[in-house]
């Protein structure tokens, strides 16, 4: 069959409006078709441009040899290296994929970590049950994520249940017993603590 996709492809790539959600980290795309077949990885990279930075939609043209072999354009392959202390967190929104008058829309709306693929199929909306095995399993892993995030832990015998802190080995570490609530749910100085030791509350929010 021939390719409709020999022709030059332009790719817009939104990153959200959020603090931190930009990144000076390299990018790659690959375009997958129905059949399976990838393009070449490409960087995403604009010369002298600080590209993917917050709230900014970046551009880029991709020359046709890319995604010559390909049928049609079924889903994307995103990958990105690690920039920064704290790996160069980003926040994606979409990337929209136009060529020969046709026009692909791949929503993320997702932290994409370093050094991992993520394929996103059109529309991006699918039940698990029908996913290819390539994004069960991220699905799979993503999960695993969001659990030991969202841990919780009684910090304070009667308290509020609050948000763990220092998580290690999936259990939530225990933080200093410096401020204790009173009967009217106010933050005050552990009764065994001078004033001087009294926590913010926002150190327990």
């Amino acid at each position: 069959m021939a390719s409709t996709l020999g022709v030059p492809l332009q790719v817009r790539v939104h990153t959200a409006d959020r603090k931190g959600a930009g990144t000076d980290a390299r990018v790659f795309i690959k375009l997958r078709d129905s059949a399976g077949t990838e393009s070449r990885l490409t960087q995403l990279d604009n010369l002298h441009v600080d590209d993917h930075e917050r709230n900014t939609v970046s551009e880029f043209e991709l020359p046709a040899s890319t995604a010559a072999a390909l049928v049609d354009l079924d889903s994307i392959v995103l990958v990105r290296n690690a920039a920064g202390a704290d790996g160069g967190s980003w926040l994606l929104e979409l990337v929209e994929v136009s060529a020969g008058g046709g026009r692909w829309l791949f929503p993320v709306h997702r932290w994409l970590s370093p050094y991992t693929e993520y394929r996103i199929s059109q529309f991006d909306s699918s039940l698990p049950q029908h996913d290819d095995p390539d994004i069960s399993a991220r699905r799979a892993r993503e999960l695993v994520d969001k659990r030991d995030q969202y841990q919780y832990a009684q910090h304070i015998a009667g308290g509020p249940v609050q948000v763990g802190h220092g998580w290690t080995d999936g259990r939530p570490a225990q933080p200093p017993q410096t401020a204790v609530q009173d009967s009217c749910g106010h933050w005050v100085p552990h009764p065994r603590l001078g004033p001087s030791q009294k926590s913010e509350r926002s150190h327990w929010a």
